[in-house]
């Protein structure tokens, strides 16, 4: 079998199985490329016949148009597909309410609410998000609950970050520099937790 390099990031392939986890995931990262000779690659990888099916599949749930013969060259992307990778990663506002509620209820002496504004951190999340495409989900939530935690013990929150300051303060990120202290340990013990 031949091997295929390509670029892409994680969150463009979750995004594209979450919404037409029927198709390859690859092979639609290959078709938005419009690259032919990756996508040569890949009709030699499938085998023609299943890669014409394939290819007339997309056409048929509006992902493409055939405008000929030659189907690794002859089609046009629909703003179905194009439009998918424009969504927010992960869908984000699917899961900040829960993030924000890591954070301790009530106000700091200044009066500033521990876990921000809704969309102010959502805001912030969404770009985080795209701009670090390698890091889950798990990962974001494993890293807050450790650095709320870190002052649950003292039970003192008078130096915490508010919740969309904890996400990036003035091109800084909180966030990012505890999720690179994570041990696989911590990732592992979060993603058990938060299946029970």
């Amino acid at each position: 079998m031949t091997n295929i390099e390509i670029s892409f990031t994680m969150t463009e392939i979750e995004i594209l199985y979450k919404n037409f986890s029927f198709f390859d995931p690859l092979l639609l990262k290959v078709i938005i490329l419009k690259d032919p000779i990756l996508v040569a690659k890949f009709k030699k990888l499938l085998g023609e016949s299943l890669f014409n099916n394939t290819m007339q599949d997309m056409e048929t749930f509006g992902l493409i148009k055939i405008t000929g013969n030659d189907l690794t060259t002859d089609f046009e992307l629909r703003p179905k597909l194009i439009d998918t990778l424009k969504k927010p990663a992960s869908n984000v506002a699917d899961w900040i309410d829960q993030w924000r509620e890591l954070f301790p209820k009530g106000s700091n002496r200044g009066g500033y609410r521990y876990r921000g504004d809704k969309q102010g951190c959502l805001k912030k999340m969404i770009k985080f998000v795209k701009t670090n495409p390698s890091i889950k989900i798990p990962e974001i939530f494993a890293a807050t609950k450790n650095y709320i935690h870190s002052y649950e013990v003292k039970n003192d929150f008078q130096y915490i970050k508010l919740a969309h300051y904890f996400i990036e303060k003035d091109g800084i990120s909180t966030l990012a520099s505890n999720i690179e202290g994570l041990t696989e340990e911590q990732i592992e013990d979060f993603n058990f937790v938060s299946r029970l």
